[in-house]
């Protein structure tokens, strides 16, 4: 995953997306660049967290987010869910 922003960090702490962390995270050295590693997930709220040493930086809302068609064969278990989580549901597609 490529985050392209300006005046950047180099202290940057963590990235997520849809709650997942990025591992791997490297910032260009014009800071102008984030790189990292995300494992895929399913979700609609792809907007990165990023958070340095100073707290979250802020996401520009006038860029688009890239929307990714997803089809879903099954959802297992689909019954008897914890209301409060932790249930580890497997999403096949």
């Amino acid at each position: 995953m490529t985050l392209i922003g300006t005046g950047l960090q180099d202290n940057i702490k963590t990235v997520t997306f849809s709650n997942v962390p990025c591992t791997g995270i490297k910032i260009s050295a014009d800071l102008t660049t984030i790189t990292c590693t995300v494992f895929p997930v399913a979700g609609s709220n792809w907007i990165p967290l990023v958070v340095d040493a100073n707290g979250m930086i802020p996401f520009d809302e006038s860029v688009l987010p890239i929307e990714i068609p997803l089809y879903v064969s099954a959802v297992t278990p689909n019954s008897d869910l914890n209301p409060y989580g932790g249930t580890f549901v497997t999403i096949t597609g």
